[in-house]
């Protein structure tokens, strides 16, 4: 496999983290069971807390780094900006490269990297090598301590948006992100893109600064084969490099009124097609959770039996929410199928005349029964679901 420059000075910056002689103490102050994961939840001399849910993940440890701190916390966010935050970090200088070439060299280590800016809070994800914890720590490390803006590429990336933006549309992730601006009118953190600016950057810089200032606000949990001399070795040499602080983020109070009881129609795109989204607050308990994904599942089948014949196919997706509100949403997408291998003489039928034939299943949805048979088909499917994105 061929190495770059890029990639050397990637691992340079990870490996060159100044771990001082006689580094920080910290050790492990308390160990107790943690009864949502199953796992063990440690708690560090200088306030970081680790998770560790041991689990057969084939050499491969889950990790995720979750901080309080989200896009609810930046009071003058422009409507559309909350969009761009998860992206900030790669139009920044991670270890003195481009983000891109940090990421690559810390792919080469076998490892991943992202990062998702929520509500309330940040989530830094990915995988490692079972014997890894050790270049998690300073990958944590080089991330938090040494990220500079990338002038030069954001403004390239700023010149590049309205093109982004431009062949997004009529994409499901531009589809959705109309509806939830149609939903809430008005709402600041819409995921609706708009471009933004370098006064954006200097509000995502000091967001970003704040968040790793305070480590010990959050939680790193660790999946896996986890090594007990492994974790208490790294924890020993690079958790006390990680600044802390005694101010915790409180939870933003977040202006959040979805319209009721409205419809509206809007027409963009070369593609024949119609969404429609149902949305309603629903106490988000596990079982709550649990069914929404079954009635999803069998609405997709009740769905498909309309349209067929109709030269349509049907997707649901399904989303549910914590905050800024307990919610539960389920998006239909109707669109023109290829009839190619269908039965003689069918043909398209636009998706809109389909529509009155959903509306009248849905109408009707709440009167219809399942079999023992469907419903224990409905729960084996969603525990091979769970099973599969537990291994992701």
């Amino acid at each position: 496999m061929e190495t770059t420059d890029a990639d050397t000075s990637a691992r340079a910056g990870i490996s060159d983290i100044n771990v001082p002689a006689e580094p920080v103490k910290v050790k492990i102050k308390s160990s107790k069971k943690e009864y949502l994961s199953g796992g063990v939840l440690h708690t560090l001399s200088n306030g970081l807390k680790v998770v560790v849910k041991p689990e057969d993940t084939k050499d491969v440890i889950h990790w995720s780094l979750v901080l309080n701190g989200g896009y609810g916390h930046i009071e003058d966010l422009e409507v559309g900006e909350a969009s761009y935050l998860s992206e900030f970090l790669d139009m920044c200088m991670i270890g003195g490269v481009q983000a891109e070439s940090f990421m690559d060299g810390i792919r080469r280590m076998g490892m991943t990297l992202g990062v998702d800016v929520s509500h309330s809070c940040t989530i830094l994800s990915g995988r490692t090598p079972d014997d890894g914890i050790e270049d998690l720590m300073r990958v944590l490390l080089t991330l938090a301590d040494t990220f500079e803006p990338n002038e030069e590429f954001i403004k390239f990336r700023m010149e590049c948006e309205p093109l982004a933006i431009a062949a997004a549309a009529g994409s499901l992730e531009d589809r959705i992100s109309v509806i939830d601006s149609v939903m809430c009118p008005g709402y600041r953190y819409s995921i609706r893109k708009k471009g933004f600016d370098m006064d954006f950057i200097r509000k995502a810089e000091t967001f970003y600064r704040g968040l790793f200032s305070k480590m010990n606000d959050g939680i790193l949990v660790l999946v896996g084969d986890v090594d007990e001399k492994m974790l208490k070795q790294a924890v020993a040499k690079y958790a006390g490099l990680f600044r802390t602080s005694s101010r915790k983020a409180t939870r933003p109070v977040v202006s959040y009124q979805p319209i009721s009881g409205t419809v509206t129609l809007e027409k963009d795109g070369n593609e024949n097609g119609v969404d429609m989204v149902m949305s309603a607050p629903v106490s988000l308990t596990a079982d709550n959770r649990y069914l929404a994904e079954i009635a999803s599942m069998c609405l997709q089948k009740n769905l498909s039996d309309i349209v067929t014949g109709r030269g349509l196919h049907v997707r649901i997706r399904q989303n549910c929410s914590f905050y800024p509100q307990e919610r539960v949403s389920v998006m239909l997408s109707l669109r023109e199928a290829s009839v190619e291998g269908f039965a003689p003489g069918t043909s398209h039928r636009e998706p809109m005349e389909a529509l009155s034939a959903v509306r009248n299943l849905l109408k009707d949805m709440k009167a219809i029964e399942l079999t023992e048979t469907e419903l224990s088909s409905y729960k084996a499917l969603l525990k091979q679901m769970v099973r599969s994105r537990l291994q992701d």
